[in-house]
């Protein structure tokens, strides 16, 4: 006979109910003494409901990336001047492009994501969006028209790698 797997949640040893021959639609399932957790449906053989519970998703360890700390420092005048002779039109003192960036960045147009760090005053916020980097600037996949966004970007990671399910061994 196949062995009960452990409980998924608390890790205790499981066991097998038989509700008896009263019961039509099935009459097998299994539950934790411990945690109180069980089967939602009865089974009408007892390998079935063995092999329903042992049945667990498994789980890969998730590839933790760091966060990237984006630094930069404000253009030099001269710097600015030249800047805006390059793109037709004069860049603002607080513009992305007025920034000169000292840091590893990511690719141009590669899909990022960014945190962001917005000051009016005292008050500061933090948030993270899905962003792409053009030239200097970055834009945000959660505005309309991928415009740029408030906040100056102090932070940015790779994204993940889209969910993928696995089967059952």
């Amino acid at each position: 006979m196949v062995m009960l797997k452990p409980c998924p949640f608390c890790g205790s040893d499981a066991v097998l109910e038989d509700l008896g021959g009263a019961v039509t639609s099935g009459r097998y399932f299994i539950r934790c003494p411990k945690c109180k957790v069980a089967q939602d449906s009865l089974w009408a053989t007892k390998q079935t409901a063995i092999k329903r519970w042992n049945r667990r998703v498994i789980i890969e360890p998730v590839k933790h990336v760091e966060w990237i700390p984006i630094t930069a420092r404000p253009m030099t005048t001269d710097e600015r001047t030249k800047r805006s002779e390059e793109l037709g039109y004069d860049v603002e003192y607080d513009d992305d492009e007025t920034f000169v960036y000292t840091s590893v960045l990511p690719e141009e147009n590669e899909q990022v994501l960014v945190t962001r760090e917005f000051s009016c005053g005292k008050m500061k916020k933090r948030y993270v969006e899905i962003a792409q980097r053009i030239r200097n600037s970055w834009f945000s996949y959660s505005d309309e028209y991928k415009v740029g966004t408030h906040g100056r970007p102090i932070a940015w990671m790779p994204l993940p790698e889209p969910y993928k399910e696995k089967k059952d061994v």
